[in-house]
């Protein structure tokens, strides 16, 4: 009896974020592009991976990584000064996808920049839950 090996597939963290921003009634568009001559990804502004935006009007830059990198792409964002521009007007989030048993989970940092006091303001919370928790 020989036994049919199932190929698993991977789900990106990107793909991941794409469908989660769709549950909570965005429309979202991946905006980073693979450049073919210098062989790595770039983002829009160095940082943002994916632009959604939802029918009230609210337009958010997301970076997507995975939970153990969250803190280097929160310190990715808050050098960026193409992402401290859209901050000023815009909503920027981090997402940190993490597979947990069989599900996965994220969580999220929204990221604002606060022109009049120079300086980032920093909220996180789990996005499978609407507890929030602040740093």
């Amino acid at each position: 009896m020989t036994t049919k090996k199932t190929k698993k597939t991977k789900i990106s963290p990107t793909q991941l974020t794409m469908a989660w921003m769709k549950r909570r009634g965005f429309i979202a568009q991946i905006v980073e592009r693979w450049n073919p001559f210098a062989k790595v990804r770039q983002d829009l502004f160095q940082v943002i991976d994916i632009v959604a935006v939802n029918e009230q009007g609210d337009l958010l830059g997301i970076q997507v990584t995975t939970r153990a990198n969250i803190s280097s792409r929160r310190a990715k964002v808050r050098e960026s000064l193409g992402a401290m521009y859209w901050a000023t007007h815009n909503q920027v989030e981090v997402h940190g996808w993490q597979k947990v048993g069989p599900r996965w989970t994220v969580k999220v940092c929204e990221m604002e920049y606060d022109k009049y006091k120079a300086m980032w303001v920093e909220k996180e919370f789990e996005g499978n839950t609407s507890k929030k928790v602040t740093q």
